[in-house]
């Protein structure tokens, strides 16, 4: 499947890979030539010189490090998948994929949440409402009074009245798009942009994609029934936006702590965690609003 993380081994546990500085070097192979993938097994086998028949003596391997899942995609010789284990002990994974015991822990945690148990004692700066739907209603308002604010401004330089209309219109939708989840998006944002500074594509980039995919899958999962449960004949429409609600901020912390250790303003960090322990008080988090984070105690 040649996915991050991939290695190949010799059926005694020895393994090949490329490792963190392989990847922000972005080495080529012997002959000069780039190097397509640095999580293709070919690639892998040719750079280290199992070319032709000697490559179909190593067995090809992927492991995702946030999960600590070892797939075997071929097995060419004996299946040394404990030797392999030990061998990926040695790996330098904070240096491929930043925080990992921090992104562990969080999916770890997702199955232990007290989902939409309403126990906990929300973060300040919170705004919590009874439904999600109530708290979007809200969310909307504030962002559409913001925008009317803004209306005002642009229509003032107006010169007619059709301007005035059009600036409205343009303002009241900026606003609406801006206020789903602006400071999440603009730490997303942030993340892509502290991994490219680092060599995002050679580095940084297959892992954040790995971290996101752990992430939203095992947040997704963990609410889905629980939101279902809470929203109490509810729209089913209802549950699924809150499950999706929590795999966006699972996903989205995930992929800050892969960056951690690059340029990263720690405010982007801080606002998911924020977010986060929403969350972990039993709430679910639908948007932020000048800074404001909307919550709802059911869907």
């Amino acid at each position: 499947m040649c996915q991050f993380f991939s290695l190949i081994s010799d059926g005694q546990g020895h393994i090949r890979y490329f490792d963190h500085k392989q990847r922000l070097d972005k080495v080529k192979m012997p002959d000069g030539g780039d190097i397509e993938s640095y999580d293709s097994h070919t690639s892998i086998a040719t750079f280290y010189g199992q070319t032709g028949a000697k490559e179909d003596a190593w067995n090809k391997w992927e492991y995702n490090p946030f999960t600590d899942t070892l797939i075997l995609d071929h097995q060419n010789t004996a299946d040394d998948r404990d030797g392999v284990m030990k061998s990926l002990m040695d790996v330098d994974w904070n240096a491929l994929c930043g925080d990992v015991e921090a992104i562990r822990g969080l999916i770890a945690q997702v199955s232990i949440i007290p989902w939409f148990k309403n126990g906990g004692v929300v973060p300040e700066g919170v705004k919590l409402f009874e439904t999600r739907g109530a708290a979007w209603d809200a969310a909307r308002d504030a962002a559409l009074g913001a925008a009317r604010g803004a209306a005002r401004g642009a229509a003032r330089d107006a010169a007619r009245d059709a301007a005035r209309g059009a600036a409205l219109g343009a303002a009241r939708g900026a606003a609406w798009d801006a206020a789903r989840g602006a400071a999440r998006d603009a730490a997303w944002d942030a993340a892509r942009g502290a991994a490219r500074g680092a060599a995002w594509d050679a580095a940084r980039g297959a892992a954040l994609g790995a971290a996101l995919g752990a992430a939203w899958d095992a947040a997704r999962g963990a609410a889905r029934d629980a939101a279902w449960d809470a929203a109490r004949g509810a729209a089913l429409g209802a549950a699924r936006g809150a499950a999706r609600d929590a795999a966006w901020d699972a996903a989205c912390l995930a992929g800050l702590l892969v960056c951690d250790g690059l340029e990263l303003n720690p405010k982007h960090i801080e606002h998911m965690r924020k977010r986060w322990a929403v969350w972990e008080a039993g709430y679910g988090v639908l948007f932020d609003v000048g800074g404001v984070i909307y919550a709802y105690k059911r869907p």
